[in-house]
């Protein structure tokens, strides 16, 4: 060409249209308000843009961002970008904290997937950086009311044959929320593997450098308790020997150790050396039945009920031991579900209690049958309850019934 342009290809099948977006209304708090975006295809796979919106009761939000998907032989990247700035001249009220929110508000909110595709080897990173507690609450409130505490990570995994290696980061750029931080965490996992006659072993140990800091209000002020410190090392060894009776019958004895060396240590003890044992059982019946029913609407060509009546045992004595000494930071949160049973599968290493339980459950599955390859689930209703020998006083000797429905 005698006059070079740069230029950009944009197919038919992905109109432009669909890399943009806008919305206009009015609220009490922003009063009203257009937000407009757009993003523009520059490179194959990348496309830029940003996003401007202007509202009358707080000025003009806006920022860059961009979306990528961009692969070769070796690698592939897949990843997004989001970023405003307003400088608020609105009714901004308190963070989490009571504290007054500032003029200058912003955030950054980046996602990124890694792929080395001959290597077996992912790096997934997430950055959430929020000016305030409030900034996604009052101008991207779709996106907040889903996830009102944002997580900034970066975890490289490498999986081999039956091992999986770890390196994972989590950082706390907002200042207002309680974080267990990983700065960092190594980690190995050797899967569950045949030795002979039987057995199979399996083993985790990992490496950590753990920080939290607590925040608290008093009378309305918040108060910052000073920042928890623990570096800590752990390490699970469990045996398994199933045995099979019958097609239809497996029973499972487990048998495992897990030590746990704190090398910042609590009220008068440098470091602590914990070490805990368990014995258990996992065993499980399977029984099916097939119904000649079809329906073309539903895409059903027969179902299959498999039904699994499950049961697991778990003892682990004195599991609560060393708590005056050992740095609490990886401890229990609110879960719906019933928590792990298995000694090396539980996080909460840091406040563990003795365990003495029977975990009961019954697992049905609907299947039809699929028309590329096997079957698939059309519905499934799993149900199961723990019985409790060992707990203190005050509490229930069982937990509630847990039901999953799936469909």
């Amino acid at each position: 060409s005698i006059i070079p342009f740069h230029h950009i290809n944009q197919s038919v099948d992905d109109p432009l249209i669909s890399h943009m977006s806008a919305k206009l209304g009015f609220s009490k708090s922003l009063g009203a308000f257009a937000d407009f975006g757009l993003l523009l295809p520059v490179a194959p796979g990348i496309k830029l843009g940003g996003d401007i919106g202007y509202y009358t009761a707080r000025g003009v939000l806006l920022g860059p961002s961009s979306t990528y998907h961009v692969a070769n032989a070796d690698h592939e990247d897949i990843g997004s970008l989001q970023t405003g700035y307003i400088n608020d001249h609105g009714d901004k009220k308190t963070d989490l904290l009571n504290r007054p929110i500032g003029e200058n508000r912003g955030f950054v909110q980046w996602d990124n997937a890694h792929t080395f595709l001959a290597q077996d080897t992912t790096i997934n990173s997430q950055l959430n950086y929020w000016s305030d507690s409030g900034i996604m609450r009052d101008f991207r409130a779709n996106e907040f009311y889903p996830v009102q505490q944002p997580d900034s990570f970066v975890d490289a995994t490498h999986s081999d044959t039956n091992t999986v290696t770890s390196l994972f980061v989590r950082a706390q750029p907002n200042t207002y929320y309680r974080v267990q931080q990983r700065l960092p965490e190594l980690r190995f996992d050797l899967l569950p593997t045949a030795i002979g006659n039987g057995f199979y072993e399996r083993f985790n140990a990992s490496a950590v450098s753990l920080r939290e800091r607590e925040f608290s209000m008093d009378d309305g002020v918040p108060t910052t308790a000073p920042t928890i410190r623990s570096n800590r090392l752990d390490a699970f060894y469990g045996l398994s020997r199933p045995i099979v009776p019958r097609e239809w019958l497996v029973i499972d004895p487990v048998a495992g150790a897990r030590v746990t060396d704190y090398l910042d240590a609590t009220n008068g003890k440098s470091t602590y050396v914990r070490t805990l044992g368990e014995v258990g059982v996992d065993a499980s019946l399977r029984a099916s039945s097939v119904y000649d029913y079809k329906n073309e609407r539903w895409g059903i060509d027969g179902i299959r009920h498999l039904v699994t009546p499950k049961l697991s045992y778990r003892y682990i004595p004195s599991a609560d031991k060393g708590q005056p000494y050992i740095p609490q930071i990886d401890n229990r949160v609110f879960d719906t579900a019933l928590p792990p049973l298995e000694l090396g599968d539980q996080r909460n290493i840091d406040d563990l209690s003795a365990t003495n339980t029977l975990r009961l459950g019954l697992d049905n599955t609907f299947q039809t049958r699929d028309k590329k390859y096997g079957s698939r689930d059309l519905l499934t209703v799993n149900l199961a309850q723990d019985f409790y020998f060992h707990h203190t006083d005050g509490t229930k000797d069982s937990s509630e019934i847990h039901t999953g429905v799936s469909f």
